[in-house]
């Protein structure tokens, strides 16, 4: 028996439209992400990253709510500045 190796498809080629009929495969099927990735040669780990990249919230903190002294000490400096 020769076992042949089915080339997998990378994250990075993916375009969205193919990002988005994966998982509408997935919902729509009802199959484990083992088996659509199977199905529709891709691995495992590439299932998991477009799972995570859009169901995942991503907050972005920027310094000044990281740190509400400094914010008040920026705000109170362009306020007493011309003074």
């Amino acid at each position: 028996m020769i076992i042949t190796k089915r080339k997998r498809i990378n994250f990075c080629d993916l375009s969205e439209y193919e990002k988005d009929n994966i998982l509408t495969y997935i919902k729509s099927k009802e199959v484990s992400i083992k088996k659509a990735a199977a199905d529709l040669n891709v691995s495992v780990t590439i299932i998991n990253k477009i799972f995570t990249e859009r169901y995942t919230k991503r907050i972005k903190k920027t310094t000044l709510d990281l740190n509400p002294r400094k914010n008040y000490h920026k705000e109170y400096w362009i306020e007493n500045k011309l003074k």
